[in-house]
Formats: C-alpha cells, structure tokens, sequence
C-alpha cells in the first residue's frame, strides 16, 4: 500500500506529520488489523491518528496494544480542565475492582490513556509547550493522590501520614512525556507508627507506581535527591 490509496484526510495529515515515513508505515498496519479483525473505521478521526502516528513510537505502540478500547479516545472532544482535581476524577473512575492488583492495572492504563489524550490536544493545537507540560505535571501529581487512595481503601490507613514533597521537573510545573518523579517522603514521628513499618509502606508505594506492566507504567521513580 502506498499513501495514494489512503484516504484523502490522511492524505492531507501527512503533509503536518512530523515523521511522514513512520505515519505511513504505521496507518498501512493499522488499516490492515482493522479489515481483518473488522473493525470498520477505527477511530472515525484518522487524520489525527495520522499525526500522532508520525509523531510518537510510545503511543503508535499503544494504540496498536490496546486498539479500539484506546482508538476510540481520538473521536472524543479534547479535555478542557486540566486541573489535579479533574484528572484525578478520571483517574477514580475505574477503581472499584476487589483485587488491589487489577484497581493499579486499570488506574495504569486510565493514566497513560489521559497522557495520549494530553498530547492529542497539544497535537491540536489546544495545548501550547508550556501548558501541556503543566497539564503533565498536574497528571503526576493526581496520580500520587490516587495511589494513596487506592492503598487508603484497601485497609493502609497509614499512609495518610505521609508527605509527598516533589523535586526536579514535577517541582517547576515542567514535566514531559519521558521524566521520572522525584521525590522525598515525609511523615511525622508523632503518627504512633514506627519507622520500619512508614518505611514499608512507602516501599508498596512505590513499587505500585514502578512497577512494569502490560498496561504501561505509572512512572519511573529517582529517590536519589
């Protein structure tokens, strides 16, 4: 197949695409698993796919991991509030399964789906450099508040004597699609929990959030400031 038969809004979305060879060479595959496993016109916004397509390996990869559950996104409005709270929202919509494991499995895929959805909007112009790295930061930090959450309703009620202090890029509001949290914990020594026991739990912490998985990851941790 070559980028005469697409259709005519691909066509057109590879004159923008950042990397017009990697566009096609991924809309060919894509057009190909969608005829054979019938999935019509996956997402109805092929244009924007095209973009992306040639924009980002990370999320070409995705899609195709997660096809129409994640394609689908590309023909929803833009997200508009980007603010902690309403992330965080979107974040806790999905977290009422029993096993603690598959509430972190769905809440990673929720995370990295509103990241695409965060880079879609930059790819559309709704987004400018710096407002699309506030919007990141404002994501990690939703994030950190959902994994207390989720450790909270399994039973961990220490963990609300922990303090999350950010450094580095999440400190100044500067984060991008590849940076790692850095980060200090505090708690007070007035909680009526020794430290091995804070220390254990903040261990689970951040092991949930490190943690390699088929949905993603949450974030790379740097403990080293």
């Amino acid at each position: 197949m070559n980028d005469s038969v697409f259709p005519e809004e691909v066509r057109k979305a590879l004159l923008k695409a950042w990397n017009p060879d990697a566009a096609v060479s991924s809309m060919e595959r894509w057009l190909t698993v969608c005829s054979r496993e019938g999935w019509g016109t996956c997402p109805q916004n092929l244009s924007l796919l095209t973009r992306l397509f040639g924009a980002s390996w990370y999320f070409t990869r995705l899609v195709f991991f997660r096809g129409p559950e994640v394609a689908r996104h590309f023909d929803e409005p833009v997200l508009t509030d980007y603010s902690v709270d309403a992330l965080h929202q979107v974040l806790a919509q999905d977290d009422q399964q029993a096993d603690l494991e598959l509430r972190f499995d769905r809440f990673r895929l929720a995370k990295n789906v509103l990241t695409l959805r965060i880079f879609l909007s930059y790819l559309q112009d709704v987004l400018n450099q710096e407002q699309m790295e506030r919007a990141l930061t404002n994501l990690a930090e939703a994030s950190l508040h959902h994994a207390l959450d989720l450790l909270w309703k399994e039973g961990d009620r220490s963990v609300q004597e922990i303090a999350i202090l950010a450094m580095g890029r999440m400190a100044g509001g500067e984060m991008n699609f590849g940076s790692d949290l850095d980060l200090i914990f505090l708690y007070s020594d007035k909680s009526g929990n020794d430290v091995g026991s804070m220390m254990r739990q903040i261990r689970t912490l951040l092991r949930h959030i490190a943690l390699p998985a088929p949905s993603g990851i949450l974030y790379e941790i740097d403990m080293r400031l």
